[in-house]
């Protein structure tokens, strides 16, 4: 009657997470025209995903899919966790806004790195207002994620993440590209 139940999360389902958290980030990346560079993708000595992106091909909103993509992929594969309260979007915004408040776990997560990309690009907008665009973004990301294909391919990923701990740049690459390739041309994978 009224117990509070904590569930142990495991070091197994935390590496998960953190496999199908980083592919997911590899993914939507490579449909934006990104690439992983040099780093790799990684999840055991640390949890990254090192891309690259011309130049003249950078724009936020890509900047925007890519930092969301990772936590929402992390979150449709385990369903721990949940999607931000707007009083905690506000919380944030005020962090970035005024550093000193800044909490060092918010500080250059994928929320963070969003609302500082969408303050650059709309300095005077209101909370309300970038809240508003972030759920946008956050319900175009989850859309993506919801394509057979390319959730096919954070799966595929992920998988090999958790068997090597680490994926060099051009397997990465590859493997994303043979998945998206097929779905582009609409032949089985």
């Amino acid at each position: 009657e009224g117990r509070l139940v904590i569930k142990q999360i495991t070091h197994e389902q935390i590496r998960e997470g953190a496999a199908y958290h980083e592919a997911g980030h590899a993914v939507i990346a490579t449909t934006c025209g990104w690439s992983v560079n040099h780093e790799g993708v990684e999840i055991d000595d640390r949890a990254y995903t090192g891309l690259e992106v011309r130049r003249f091909q950078y724009r936020t909103s890509d900047q925007i899919h890519v930092n969301l993509a990772g936590w929402l992929s992390e979150y449709k594969f385990h369903g721990l966790g949940g999607l931000r309260e707007n009083k905690e979007l506000q919380n944030m915004l005020e962090m970035i806004r005024t550093p000193a408040s800044a909490d060092e776990d918010d500080i250059g997560s994928d929320d963070f790195l969003t609302f500082e990309a969408l303050l650059k690009d709309h300095p005077n907008a209101l909370d309300e207002e970038l809240i508003a665009k972030y759920r946008k973004y956050q319900n175009d990301v989850m859309d993506e994620l919801d394509e057979p294909v390319i959730w096919n391919a954070i799966e595929t990923l992920a998988a090999l993440l958790l068997e090597k701990g680490k994926v060099e740049c051009d397997e990465a690459n590859e493997l994303i590209e043979v998945i998206l390739d097929a779905y582009r041309k609409r032949l089985p994978i």
